[in-house]
């Protein structure tokens, strides 16, 4: 096996947990790969890789990342061990989108309160934009973001964040102030 074959065979072993399990479970056909004596790296490395990702999304879903708290770094480790890794160039975006989704998915199912929904939808606009190459959007939300986002960092439950109906505008900024903004629109303002 070449270097170039080598490397590609590590990388495939340090993003593919199910491969990982494969060959290292079966110890007698393990002391005949290259790879026999490199468990400990490649656990290391498949560890760090998550680590990034995980330190990207963070910071997309900030306002999730400070309401779950430990448990999203938990809960991402669990969503990165059970899908691929996306590819391209925007591979952090859809990375915190899917991941997004999946927590959509378990807020429906009742594992978190309701209004994270919002905050989810709220936090993906500006990355949705992007993927789509729109310059503005739209949405309607139950509860201001605002007050998502201040019962956060109080260290409240927003489950009993304050209905207030509020329509949002975002915006992508143009030559100085580049960037995604956002207005709400609602009788709750003041």
């Amino acid at each position: 096996m070449g270097l170039k074959e080598t490397q590609s065979q590590f990388v495939k072993l340090s993003l593919d947990d199910f491969e990982r399990r494969k060959l290292y479970a079966n110890r007698s056909a393990h002391s005949t790969s290259s790879f026999a004596p490199l468990e400990k790296e490649i656990q290391t490395q498949a560890r760090s890789l998550i680590n990034k990702r995980l330190g990207v999304v963070r910071k997309i879903l900030w306002g999730t990342n400070s309401f779950l708290g430990k448990e999203f770094s938990i809960r991402f480790r669990q969503f990165a061990l059970s899908s691929t890794e996306p590819k391209g160039l925007n591979r952090h975006r859809l990375d915190a989108l899917a991941f997004a989704d999946n927590l959509t998915e378990r807020t429906k199912q009742r594992a978190y309160p309701k209004p994270l929904l919002e905050l989810l939808s709220h936090e993906t606009i500006p990355v949705r934009m992007w993927m789509g190459n729109r310059r503005f959007a739209l949405r309607f939300h139950k509860h201001r973001p605002h007050d998502l986002y201040r019962m956060i960092e109080g260290g409240e439950c927003i489950s009993k964040v304050p209905r207030k109906p509020v329509l949002m505008l975002w915006w992508q900024g143009k030559g100085k102030k580049r960037g995604y903004f956002w207005r709400e629109l609602s009788p709750w303002l003041y």
